[in-house]
């Protein structure tokens, strides 16, 4: 009876919806790191990995020597932590230090690197191809990993784009013409989607010229001007970026400099961040694109330095200490801010900064877990029809971010192969291109 009221329109309308959901899933197969570590380009060298991991499990150690000390840093009024939990948590932090400290990386030939000669720069671009090929030869690079090249504007496209070359060249060369499997080039202070179109082109000639699939060269973008967040420019960029743009980066404080905000007040958890935030949550993020917040600029190190013919007298040592859990409070509560947005990914540029990072995401996930759990078991035992938990309703959409929530925390180690089975989820059901595999499957 209303198959009659349906025209041709109607259908082609309703199939539409269809393919906007594979859209969303376009980098599924590429992992969702919980961070993105930047390292000056002229520091870049073959043992960085190696060095991020001696560091920080070096300054762990130091400063939070066992779990009660570890519960008394990160147990906060407004956010207290179990015992247990954090016990957990601490043990969950050794490990992942230890086996795998840095998910995704960026070479920054940008604001961590700086205003150099182009014969400098030219140097340090071959050299990091170079320190890159080794790490691929050793098989120790992140499984996502890529550079920061300087901005699409006047005054330095032309270095922004020598620098892509002359390090795409040296790599491939000594590659057998291989990239890594997710390489990624950030784009910074994007202001218009003409840059993103710029670098697009550059990025076409330099696949055809070497022989490279195309698209294999993806890209972000940094969000951290007025322009990149009035909505028609963001979305704009979306629609140029196209199947290269795997993401966009929040440039937290270039964007509140942009505003007028003055030194004092520029940070993390900022008004026109929370804006930025929510804004790229609706065009990136329902675009597919990935949605990664800043960094906090409190760095959690020590300010004194002791010397074996000078050890530090008390109250530097007790500086040090202060300055380290400051720093990882800090960034403690601008990540949990992150977390209640949907943001689950971030910089670093500090290993210290690994730490609190990883507290925040751990304890965030350990202690969501229980609930999402049994939603995630109750929507799946009525076979994608919309369920109740506890006065929540869920549909496809929410168990489609429930899927997401369990992947993010089983890539990260958070969570193990048993807490999914707990959700009533395997690993393969993170890898599901269609949510509608894993509630058919699961309800057979």
């Amino acid at each position: 009876m209303t198959d009659s009221l349906l025209n041709t329109e109607h259908i082609n309308t309703i199939n539409s919806l269809a393919q906007d959901d594979e859209i969303k899933l376009r980098f599924s197969d590429i992992r969702y790191p919980i961070h993105t570590f930047y390292g000056g380009a002229h520091l870049f060298k073959r043992d960085s990995f190696e060095k991020i991991k001696r560091i920080a499990q070096g300054i762990f150690n130091d400063y939070c020597e066992e779990s009660e000390r570890f519960y008394s840093i990160f147990t906060r009024p407004d956010a207290p932590v179990s015992k247990n939990t954090a016990e957990k948590v601490y043990h969950k932090i050794h490990k992942k230090i230890e086996e795998e400290p840095v998910e995704d990386y960026r070479i920054d030939f940008e604001d961590g690197y700086g205003y150099r000669s182009d014969e400098e720069e030219d140097e340090h671009a071959i050299s990091a191809a170079t320190e890159t090929a080794e790490i691929i030869k050793n098989g120790a690079l992140p499984s996502i990993f890529g550079i920061r090249i300087k901005p699409i504007a006047p005054g330095t496209a032309q270095r922004a784009v020598r620098t892509l070359e002359l390090y795409l060249t040296t790599l491939l060369n000594l590659t057998d013409n291989k990239l890594p499997p997710a390489f990624v080039v950030t784009l910074p202070k994007v202001s218009r989607a003409e840059q993103l179109s710029v670098l697009n082109d550059i990025l076409h000639k330099l696949e055809m010229r070497n022989h490279l699939p195309k698209n294999s060269i993806l890209t972000e973008v940094m969000i951290e001007t007025p322009e990149a967040i009035a909505e028609k420019y963001m979305a704009k960029i979306v629609q140029v970026g196209g199947n290269r743009l795997l993401g966009g980066h929040l440039g937290v404080y270039d964007l509140n400099s942009s505003f007028g905000v003055s030194a004092s007040f520029q940070e993390m958890q900022h008004p026109s961040c929370d804006y930025a935030r929510v804004l790229m949550k609706i065009i990136l993020g329902r675009s597919g694109i990935r949605c990664v917040d800043g960094v906090t600029n409190v760095m959690p190190v020590a300010p004194n330095k002791a010397t074996l013919s000078a050890p530090l007298a008390v109250h530097l040592h007790e500086e040090n200490v202060a300055t380290v859990i400051a720093g990882w409070q800090k960034a403690y509560s601008d990540i949990r801010h992150s977390l209640r947005m949907g943001f689950y990914q971030g910089w670093d540029l500090h290993p210290a900064q690994i730490i609190s990072r990883l507290a925040a995401v751990y304890i965030f996930f350990l202690n969501e877990y229980p609930l999402a759990a049994k939603r995630m078991k109750q929507f799946l035992k009525n076979s994608a029809q919309p369920s109740v938990h506890k006065g929540i309703f869920d549909d496809a959409a929410s168990g489609y971010g429930l899927l997401l929530f369990f992947r993010y925390g089983f890539e990260c180690l958070a969570f193990d192969e048993n807490d999914l089975a707990g959700a009533g989820l395997s690993k393969e059901n993170l890898y599901a291109k269609h949510f509608s595999d894993i509630s058919v499957s699961s309800a057979e």
